[in-house]
């Protein structure tokens, strides 16, 4: 139990939503980005006459050396997945034709079957209606669509963190030394004993996950401490109404069955190691985080579309 304590609970709903929380517009590069990740999805695929690198072909292989001969031998030319040295010199070669090539000093008697190449469909009104986004049926509605998307998604986000910022400077609380230090080191001690289990150093750790030295990694664990005793006042505040904390209890029993199975260990050895105090720590603040996303989400909705 936390000697910390909310004060006084600011109702996030007072906040003030304006017209300039969102993010930057998307720009032409990035939508066109978004038609060719469309137009990959899309691959037209078409018979050629002449093998291209990268071309689709199927060949016929004689050779005394056995592994040139083959008979309808599939390849995407230019990959190298079955000889390199083959796969160049079959370029510029005409379905139909029939060559002797050297191959590493080896004749091989090359004979096309086929040849196709994969090109990426140009965005077409059928591509987008194919899509069911309703009331989208044109590439000029879609590109509408999508910059709308981006709007209303970077909009949200925006929102969301003045939310949280008008939450945590509008809210009171009364943070304990003691809470800190708790928290601190039960964070501490719980990254100790992953890094043995994984075998590693709390150095290399710390260095493979977040990308710090161990002072850095201490250093922000400090100074995160206090805004984790705020969420968890405000979660356990909220949760007199929304009741999520046995759904978070429910979701930490799962993760010690997971943690017990994973490793062999016994379930108490596996709460040992992967405490609850330092299982919520997280958790509680992403479901506060995500009552406000969606409060933000709602109010959006209630908007009119960007123009």
């Amino acid at each position: 139990m936390l000697k910390s304590k909310l004060i006084k609970l600011a109702n996030y709903k007072d906040m003030e939503i304006t017209d300039d929380m969102c993010g930057e517009p998307m720009n032409e590069n990035e939508i066109e980005g978004f038609l060719d990740k469309l137009a990959k999805r899309n691959v037209v695929t078409t018979d050629v006459e002449k093998i291209e690198n990268g071309d689709f072909a199927v060949l016929n292989l004689t050779s005394e050396q056995e592994k040139f001969n083959r008979k309808n031998l599939k390849l995407t030319v230019g990959l190298g997945m079955f000889s390199s040295e083959l796969e160049t010199q079959v370029i510029g070669m005409s379905r139909g034709e029939v060559k002797t090539l050297n191959v590493h000093g080896h004749d091989v008697l090359v004979d096309v079957q086929s040849v196709q190449r994969r090109s990426l469909a140009e965005v077409s009104n059928d591509i987008i209606s194919s899509l069911n986004i309703n009331g989208v049926t044109t590439v000029s509605e879609y590109r509408a669509h999508i910059i709308n998307q981006d709007y209303m998604q970077k909009r949200q986000r925006v929102i969301c963190q003045h939310i949280i910022d008008f939450m945590i400077s509008e809210s009171e609380f009364v943070i304990s030394d003691e809470d800190i230090s708790y928290l601190y080191q039960l964070q501490l001690d719980t990254y100790d004993r992953i890094a043995q289990r994984e075998k590693k150093s709390l150095e290399e750790l710390v260095k493979h996950y977040f990308g710090k030295s161990v002072d850095e990694f201490k250093e922000s664990l400090i100074n995160g401490v206090p805004n984790s005793i705020k969420y968890i006042l405000l979660f356990e505040e909220y949760s007199k109404e929304d009741q999520n904390i046995e759904l978070i209890q429910a979701h930490y029993e799962e993760q010690i069955k997971e943690d017990s199975a994973n490793y062999g260990v016994s379930i108490e050895e596996a709460k040992e190691a992967h405490p609850y105090d330092f299982f919520v720590i997280s958790r509680y603040k992403g479901m506060v985080i995500s009552k406000w996303f969606d409060y933000a989400e709602e109010r959006i909705n209630q908007e009119e579309p960007a123009k």
